[in-house]
């Protein structure tokens, strides 16, 4: 400000970290297509004969994320961003196609490790990214921007996606839509990386 003088009142700066949006976008396009699976999977696995397999799924997913997180942390640490998001995509989009196809309890689970492998380097590294791209003193507010676009991206997923689940059905939903955001997602931080450079 001129002269030395702070504004008073609110202003949007204290609430979103402009720096932070390009890995904010990229974290909320993650979380929409996980969104898709924490919202849906109940109804999912029942169209599938699969009702009781819900808790076993996460659990799978949730062992698989805490058991690669200090490897994706080393890669991330020691070899930069690239060495996680580019991998993490391809197994989140991989993971998305064998959940559509889900079948059997055993693809039903593979895909469950395979999203967990995905989704455990994508979204820490799009925190880490979004907090080293503001100045120290705007880390909390970069953090928050990147938190409150993932509840909303949960909840636009919860929203839209359900008109696709009816409107086409779960595995559509699932192999097209949620895997449209992850290559959206993988474009998206391509050419923003490119940018950079």
């Amino acid at each position: 400000m001129p002269g030395g003088k702070r504004q008073k009142g609110f202003h949007i700066s204290d609430f979103i970290e402009k720096r932070a949006l390009p890995s904010v976008i990229l974290g909320g396009l993650v979380f929409f297509a996980y969104g898709g699976v924490l919202t849906f999977i109940p109804m999912y696995t029942r169209s599938l004969g699969m009702g009781g397999s819900t808790s076993l799924f996460f659990l799978v997913f949730a062992l698989v994320i805490v058991v690669t997180r200090p490897f994706v942390g080393y890669l991330f640490d020691h070899h930069g961003p690239n060495a996680t998001v580019y991998p993490g995509f391809a197994f989140f989009s991989l993971g998305f196609i064998l959940f559509s196809l889900a079948g059997n309890l055993t693809v039903l689970l593979l895909s469950a490790a395979v999203l967990g492998i995905g989704f455990g380097a994508l979204a820490p590294a799009f925190q880490t990214l979004a907090v080293q791209s503001a100045p120290a003193s705007r880390a909390g507010v970069a953090t928050s921007t990147y938190f409150w676009s993932l509840d909303i991206s949960v909840g636009l997923a919860a929203a839209v996606l359900g008109v696709a689940a009816n409107a086409f059905g779960y595995p559509f939903m699932y192999g097209v839509i949620c895997l449209a955001s992850s290559l959206l997602g993988l474009a998206y931080y391509f050419f923003w990386r490119r940018s950079l450079s």
